[in-house]
């Protein structure tokens, strides 16, 4: 019995080794645990680490999606204060009295400034009004979309003066000039946004890390 015991062993030995060796392979393997889904258990940095590391992390990414909105919530506010300078029946006063007409005074009575006449202050304004807009609307359209901020300006001069020429025609006058000057404007705006978003890192928010518990 005890011979047959012996070569019943020895007829087992290379099964039990090539369970031996695949047992061996499980311990040295990362150990997945599995969730109800079936996929690998992840953790991310911001659980892994302690609960005053997370919550600041927390608070970084939630100041970063705030960010995000500013230049979106700036340029709802810019509209409005474009549409109210532009779409009201009244305009500015340009009378000697007023304050544009003293300015334009102050600068005819200077010769370094006497060359900045009305014409030219008013397309110059033209242009310096529309340059947030594109500025802005770049800026949150983003890099590859940059080029946004200026069509828009110029759809949206085109329908500014349009009004200006069928609504508000009484006291309101709408220009080729105007509707060139301030699309030159936001395209601008819309230049010095690519460059900013160039020059300065995106503002991604952080990526999650991915760890397999062993």
């Amino acid at each position: 019995m005890a011979l047959q015991s012996l070569s019943a062993l020895e007829s087992l030995s290379p099964v039990l080794g090539m369970v031996a060796r695949d047992e061996g392979r499980r311990a040295q393997r990362p150990i997945r645990r599995r969730n109800g889904l079936g996929h690998g258990l992840r953790i991310t940095a911001a659980r892994a680490l302690p609960s005053g590391i997370g919550g600041s992390l927390s608070r970084m990414a939630s100041q970063q999606r705030q960010m995000g909105d500013m230049p979106l919530v700036l340029l709802i506010l810019y509209t409005v204060f474009i549409g109210f300078m532009t779409l009201t029946p009244y305009q500015l006063d340009v009378s000697p009295a007023g304050p544009i007409g003293r300015l334009l005074q102050f600068f005819a009575d200077h010769q370094v400034t006497s060359w900045l006449t009305y014409t030219l202050v008013e397309k110059l304004a033209n242009v310096a009004m529309f340059v947030p807009f594109g500025f802005l609307l770049a800026l949150h359209m983003g890099r590859r979309r940059w080029w946004v901020g200026a069509a828009v300006g110029a759809a949206f001069t085109c329908l500014i003066e349009g009004a200006q020429v069928t609504l508000l025609s009484p006291t309101r006058y709408g220009t080729i000039s105007d509707l060139i000057t301030n699309t030159l404007g936001a395209a601008i705006g819309a230049v010095l946004a690519l460059v900013l978003m160039i020059l300065l890192p995106p503002r991604d928010e952080p990526e999650e890390v991915e760890r397999v518990v062993r």
